[in-house]
Parts: structure tokens; sequence; C-alpha cells
């Protein structure tokens, strides 16, 4: 009876070692997403870092956000229309999308 309880032992053993290997990484999971991982906590907010599997840039956004939206503060009135930061809570992306609304209701 032992040997049958350390066979079932080993076999559940290497089932979850089997598991775990198959399952990608979080960092495999982060790099899918185009987020190099040498950008999380290098104290610049990175779009492409900010979720979940990248730990949200390891911080680097915290009190660079505006609204509810990923809208990045420094996107702000930079001179291209940014849909995630044309609310009110932006301030209307600073204007940068004022001149592509004009243009929609030209079309």
């Amino acid at each position: 009876m032992h040997h049958l309880q350390t066979d079932m032992q080993l076999f559940l053993l290497s089932v979850l070692a089997l598991l775990a290997c198959s399952q990608p990484s979080a960092s495999t999971q982060c790099e899918a997403l185009d987020c190099d991982l040498t950008w999380l906590q290098d104290g610049f907010c990175d779009f492409e870092c900010l979720n979940e599997v990248c730990f949200y840039d390891g911080g680097d956004c915290q009190g660079q956000l505006c609204g509810t939206e990923l809208c990045i503060l420094s996107w702000l009135g930079d001179g291209e229309c940014d849909s995630n930061c044309n609310n009110r809570a932006c301030e209307n992306d600073r204007g940068d999308c004022d001149q592509v609304s004009f243009l929609q209701i030209e079309d």
C-alpha cells in the first residue's frame, strides 16, 4: 500500500509540474502585449504595459492618468487626438481632437 501512495503522489506531482509548464508565464504574456519588461518600474508610464498582466507598468503610471479611461496625462495637448482622452475629465484632450471633430462634421 505504501508504494501505491508514493506512486500516486509522484504521478500527481508530475501532472502539476506539467500544468505549470504549459501555462504561459506573466513575463511571456506581458511581452506578447508589446511591453518590454525593462520598461516596468523605469519611471515612465508606458501604455503597452498598463494592464494587469504587466502589473500596471510596475506603478509607473500612478498619478499620471486622468478619468476612467486609459489616458496618460502627457498625451493631453500633445498635438495628437487620443480618443481615450477626449472626454470632460481629461479636458477633451486639451483641444487635440477639435480639428478631428470638425473634419468629421464636414464629411
